[in-house]
């Protein structure tokens, strides 16, 4: 859509909001709950089963109350144990090993083994610490290469040690694991392979070590390629490859390391697995294709927040089996400038995180949902719309009240949490399973909103009496939501549970004839008309409610009119600095003009701001108009103004207005804060560009700022980029002015 300047600024299409996708199969429920991978159990109590293992389905029994976290991959059982009372040892028994084989049991790194043959039930017992928390690996095969900074270890065996630089370069292809025990040794592939037997770690970097560098190395066939152990950290890992182990590296409460430009392929488990580890970047790693998932991260947030504080930035993960990048319970992330496409269930899943920031992101062809985000406090993250799905904004609205959004073309998405009287409409979304997510939000309309696709989820959490009508979307999940309305729809899902209805009451999906209900595509082969008035001549139950006046067609919708000729945005001005004037009241109530002074020194001392604050010493001052010519200069502002004028007369635009602000404060104090009035009232930027927007011919306003107002055209913009006031995204274009324009 052009503007009245396109020839002579430069445009940004400024959308406000942010949103989430959430794609739920036939199966599928609302149920914040971490993922777990197939063969892994995690829970307290005092027997464990695994039942779904690719290897050794694995039970486990303590005579004590444990926290425990178990795995069963080819060729590894990973035990992690916790003690949950006073208790310092428990007696535990495994079962569902191979019947009298040999195996070998290591605790917290690979130094020691306990040998040990199951019995002919496949079981074995012992008796455990769990005094504090240990990791147990049982293997059917023992061999690890050990490097320390003390002469290297056995760094000779398989490579050169640089004493100096505290080095072991290899010379060769290793078969056997490796142990990194004192900190600040380097491991230096060289372009070899370190290759395992489906079992065992290649890497291992022992608990507490620090400063270790891993990089030039390809690490293939093992359960954990790289390992970075309790309490580890401040290690990196760059140039390496990483394919075909069950995880590529795994950091097990590890913090402050940093992992780039490394290749995670093919592995079947997890390329990235972070385990309540903290403050680590991992950074211009491409991971895919062939992962099951590309990156994980547990934290889960037993009743408190864990701080994680992870930095994800520039990775490319695509193609991964089954998803992207998928966060639980993580706290202060950052993800930024992540390309993720092509995995065919998620691209970036965030459940419980709180505190993260995103943007930048790039999601597009990710099957079940490109985006999700949802948890107790979802509306503590902030995501803003220059992270895409399908090259269209993700829109993350929260706290907003009487917001309208029409005829938005860049809405990829739609999330809206605690939100009253907002209105959704005439939107066309992004292909491939986009979402309209309210939680804790009511007294909204969602009206004419599609994709090309048809294949958008609604989902509403804590959010009633909303309307939602002349739409078209595949399925809805409500719950705790009640006393929506749903009619003039076509709703296209075919599978099992099109609507799921979780504790909610009072939905209703009709109004009453001429009116009617909506148009069910699961309904259609049953659907009868024996009169021809195009509504079914039975009700359509489904779980959770009923259509009593289901239509028989699909409802034809035509969009509403939009601008098609002479189609040009209002105007708002912002000038520079200094180009506003400023007043106060005297004792006599009479208006004395600070600026530009008439009494000099005088009214130059009113303006001084408080030094330790940064608040005006005069608190009443106040603002009106800006300066159309001043002692001196004819023509400040008056010529332009003039020429506005003329455009407004001539028809061109609807309005233009000039927004004078106190240019001594901070500009995000401007925004922020808004401008004080002579009548004592604060004038808002945000509500002044909201209220323009309606009487726009566009819907949209064009910023056109002077010297500072350029920069507090930025700033505008960045309050719409981080959330902070949906009424930005009216903002059709901003322009950064030199005073000679003026002239």
């Amino acid at each position: 859509m052009k503007t009245f300047f396109d020839k002579n600024t430069r445009y940004f299409t400024i959308m406000i909001v942010l949103i989430l996708i959430f794609l739920f199969s036939t199966s599928s429920v609302m149920a914040d709950e971490e993922k777990l991978f197939p063969g892994s159990v995690s829970g307290t109590g005092m027997h464990f089963e695994i039942v779904d293992s690719e290897y050794l389905n694995i039970t486990l029994d303590s005579s004590e109350n444990i926290k425990v976290r178990m795995e069963s991959a080819p060729e590894m059982v990973v035990l992690e144990t916790e003690n949950l009372n006073a208790a310092i040892s428990s007696s535990l028994i495994i079962s569902g090993f191979l019947p009298n084989t040999t195996y070998y049991k290591y605790q917290d790194n690979y130094d020691t083994y306990q040998s040990f043959v199951s019995d002919e039930k496949g079981s074995f017992s012992f008796i455990q610490d769990i005094s504090q928390r240990h990791l147990i690996f049982i293997q059917p095969r023992k061999s690890t290469k050990f490097i320390t900074d003390v002469n290297g270890g056995d760094c000779s065996s398989i490579g050169v040690w640089n004493d100096t630089l505290k080095t072991c370069t290899l010379n060769q292809d290793v078969n056997d694991s490796v142990q990194i025990k004192s900190d600040n040794v380097t491991l230096d592939g060289n372009g070899h392979i370190i290759t395992g037997k489906n079992t065992g770690t290649g890497v291992f970097i022992v608990n507490g070590k620090k400063g270790i560098t891993i990089k030039n190395v390809t690490i293939t066939g093992f359960f954990y390629g790289i390992y970075l152990s309790y309490y580890s950290g401040l290690n990196n890992i760059s140039f390496a490859t990483l394919t075909g182990n069950r995880y590529g590296a795994y950091l097990d409460h590890s913090g402050a390391n940093v992992i780039s430009n490394n290749v995670i392929t093919k592995n079947s488990n997890a390329g990235l697995y972070l385990f309540y580890s903290t403050k680590n970047i991992f950074t211009d790693n491409i991971v895919g294709p062939e992962n099951k998932n590309g990156i994980s991260e547990s934290s889960q947030n037993y009743g408190y927040t864990y701080d994680t504080s992870n930095v994800y930035e520039n990775n490319e993960v695509f193609e991964n089996l089954e998803g992207g990048i998928y966060i639980y319970g993580g706290n202060r992330d950052i993800l930024k400038n992540n390309k993720i496409k092509n995995n065919p269930y998620y691209g970036i899943e965030m459940i419980e995180s709180s505190s993260s920031m995103l943007f930048g992101n790039v999601m597009s062809g990710n099957g079940e949902h490109n985006f999700y985000i949802s948890g107790n406090k979802v509306e503590d993250n902030d995501i803003d719309t220059s992270n895409t799905v399908e090259d269209k904004a993700v829109y993350f609205i929260k706290n907003v009240i009487n917001e309208i959004y029409d005829n938005l073309d860049d809405v990829g998405i739609f999330y809206c949490t605690n939100c009253q009287n907002v209105t959704l409409k005439n939107l066309s979304l992004s292909e491939n399973k986009a979402l309209i997510y309210f939680k804790n939000t009511a007294n909204s309309l969602i009206e004419n909103i599609a994709s090309t696709s048809e294949d958008i989820k609604i989902i509403f959490e804590g959010s009633s009496n909303n309307t939602i009508k002349n739409s078209i979307f595949e399925r809805a999940y409500l719950s705790y939501s009640d006393s929506n309305q749903f009619y003039g729809n076509n709703i296209m899902g075919t599978g099992a549970a099109v609507f799921q209805i979780n504790s909610s009451i009072n939905n209703s999906f009709n109004l009453d004839l001429p009116i009617g209900g909506n148009f069910w595509k699961k309904n259609e082969a049953n659907c009868r008309d024996l009169n021809n008035d195009n509504i079914c001549d039975s009700s359509y139950v489904f779980g959770g409610g009923s259509d009593y006046y289901p239509r028989v067609n699909k409802f034809e919708f035509e969009a509403e009119p939009i601008c098609q000729e002479n189609c040009y945005s209002n105007v708002m001005f912002l000038p520079g600095h200094q180009a506003s004037r400023l007043y106060r009241k005297d004792s006599d109530g009479d208006e004395d003009q600070l600026w530009e002074p008439t009494n000099h020194n005088e009214d130059v001392e009113q303006l001084y701001m408080n030094q330790n604050d940064g608040s005006s010493n005069d608190p009443g001052i106040y603002t009106r108009d800006i300066l159309d010519e001043a002692y001196g200069i004819n023509n400040v502002y008056k010529g332009f103004m003039a020429s506005m004028d003329n455009i407004v007369a001539d028809g061109v635009i609807n309005k233009w207005q000039a927004f004078a602000y106190d240019w001594r404060k901070p500009l995000e104090d401007v925004v922020d804060n808004g401008t004080k009035l002579e009548d004592g009232s604060v004038e808002n930027v945000l509500d002044q560009i909201r209220n323009s927007a309606k009487e726009s011919k566009t819907g949209k306003v064009t910023l056109i700022g002077h010297s500072n107002g350029g920069l507090l055209a930025k700033v505008i913009r960045g309050s719409y980029y981080y959330g902070c006031h949906a009424a930005v995204r009216h903002t059709q274009g901003c322009s950064r002015a030199s005073p000679r324009r003026w002239v």
